[in-house]
Order: structure tokens, then C-alpha cells, then sequence
């Protein structure tokens, strides 16, 4: 049985990994405080990088999926220490798996690598995370994809995912699917901004982890984009009216506020799956 190590257990995707995971393999979660839910936690402060040289001299995975991170919100979306704390992480990280031989790394990159601008991106694009609102969250994923993959490439298979947004059972209720279903159930309808043209690209957490047990079984390399669709808050907020609403329910459209057609290329993750 695969022995496996999630970073960011705590989170949102990192919980549902873990619990999906677990029902095929032999588990465990790291992070640097502590969850009871989790049946085989361990400690693993990835700043502390006499600590991660440690965990790892004393713990040997089949497996690596590293989600920690910290994330960007509207408070410091625009400080450096976002770029320098995560630019720490993965450093820490890759010195300690310097010795590392026979293992698989699956890291979580983000799109927030691409520019938040209309267009179709593919993995092979130009990288410009300056034009997004999440410009160091997504410099910083973008510099972990460098990083690890010059420090571990001679001897640790890597699998790098550039995640759209993911959505489902346990997600923050601040993100734009709860926050959707709220305002209808409350009034009667939702307000959409951009007019409702702005796309994302979004996967559903149960179909993320059922990708990941497909990348671990065959143990897949190399870059994706990972999404299930691109679609607009237009459609979004008509699935949520279908599915939670009624005849009366409504959409506000406001001008202001983002209407940039981001996309997602999924066409190299589908060639995967014969899609």
C-alpha cells in the first residue's frame, strides 16, 4: 500500500484529499497545528527548516502532495511577505527532499500563475501573474514550480497542477458559490457583476480527487492545467437558480467589477483521461 503525505491537511482541498485518499491508501496529514479529525496527523512546520530536514530524515513517502501554503485574501493581497513566506516553504521543502530518490511529488501550483485577462491560456504560455489580482499568491506558486523543479528533477518524479477554482462540500462560505446560493435563498435573486461575463475555470473537489488517484496510479509528470470547465457567472448564477431557486427568481446584472474571459486550455488534462 502507498504511503502517502499531504501538506495542508487542514484545508479545504487538503481535508477532502486526505478523506478520499485515505480509503485507498495509507495517509497522513502534516501541518503546524494540530487536527483531531485526523486520524494519522503529524507535525510539520514547513518555515522551520531545521524541522522539515528533520521530518523528513525520520519519515519516507511514496508520495508528496504539497499544498501548503499561504494563501492571498483582500488584506494582504499586496504584501511581499506573501511571495517571501511561500518562497520559504518551497525551499525548505526541496532542500529536504534533496536526498529523496524513488518518490512521487504532486504540487498544487495555481492559474492565478496566468495574467487575469480574456484569453486561453495553455501550460506552455507566457507566465504574468503581475496582471491578477492575486499577482504574489500566483508569483509565489510560480516560483515554486522553479524551484522545485530544479532542485528535484535527477531523482523525484514531479507533477505540477494549475488549479482553477475549486468548489464543493466544505468550501469557505466567503467564495462565490455559497455566496450565490445565500443571496438567492435570502432574495429571490443573485447580482452577478461584469454583467456576468467574467469565466472561470472551476472543478468540483470530488472530481479533483478523483484526478489525483488517477495521477498517483499512473504516476503522471509534468505540468497541467486542471478544470472540469471554464464557464461564466452568468451560467453559474442560472445553475444556482435551477438547482436552488424558482419561477420568480432572478439575476441583477451590474456593469462594474470584473468581466475578463479567462480560460483555462484543458485540452493536454483530457488527452489524460481519452476526454
Amino acid at each position: 500500500m502507498k504511503k502517502i503525505l499531504i501538506t495542508g491537511a487542514n484545508g479545504f482541498i487538503g481535508s477532502s484529499l486526505l478523506r478520499q485518499l485515505s480509503l485507498k491508501y495509507q495517509v497522513f496529514g502534516a501541518s503546524r497545528t494540530n487536527n483531531k479529525n485526523i486520524e494519522n496527523w503529524l507535525f510539520l512546520d514547513l518555515s522551520d527548516k531545521s524541522g522539515v530536514n528533520n521530518f523528513f530524515k525520520q519519515n519516507k513517502f511514496d508520495v508528496i502532495i504539497h499544498l501548503a501554503a499561504i494563501m492571498a485574501n483582500t488584506s494582504n493581497v499586496n504584501d511581499l511577505n506573501v511571495l517571501k513566506e511561500n518562497l520559504d516553504i518551497h525551499t525548505n521543502l526541496a532542500e529536504a527532499l534533496a536526498e529523496y530518490n524513488d518518490s512521487h511529488f504532486i504540487n498544487f501550483s495555481s492559474s492565478a500563475v496566468y495574467p487575469n485577462i480574456s484569453g486561453l491560456f495553455k501550460e506552455i504560455d507566457e507566465i504574468n501573474p503581475s496582471v491578477n489580482p492575486d499577482r504574489l499568491y500566483g508569483l509565489s506558486k510560480f516560483t515554486g514550480e522553479m524551484v522545485f523543479k530544479s532542485s528535484l528533477s535527477s531523482h523525484i518524479s514531479q507533477l505540477h497542477l494549475r488549479i482553477g477554482f475549486v468548489y464543493g462540500e466544505g468550501m469557505n462560505l466567503s467564495r462565490i458559490h455559497p455566496v450565490f446560493k445565500a443571496e438567492l435563498l435570502s432574495h429571490n435573486h443573485i447580482t452577478v457583476f461584469g454583467n456576468g461575463l467574467r469565466m472561470i475555470p472551476q472543478i468540483e473537489i470530488k472530481s479533483l480527487c478523483q484526478k489525483v488517484i488517477f495521477f498517483i496510479e499512473n504516476g503522471t509528470k509534468g505540468t497541467f492545467n486542471v478544470a472540469d470547465e471554464n464557464i461564466s457567472l452568468k451560467s453559474l448564477a442560472e445553475r444556482t437558480i435551477i438547482k436552488y431557486g424558482n419561477e420568480k427568481s432572478s439575476i441583477v446584472y451590474k456593469p462594474e467589477g470584473n468581466a475578463q474571459e479567462f480560460k483555462l486550455d484543458l485540452q493536454k488534462l483530457n488527452n489524460l483521461f481519452n476526454v
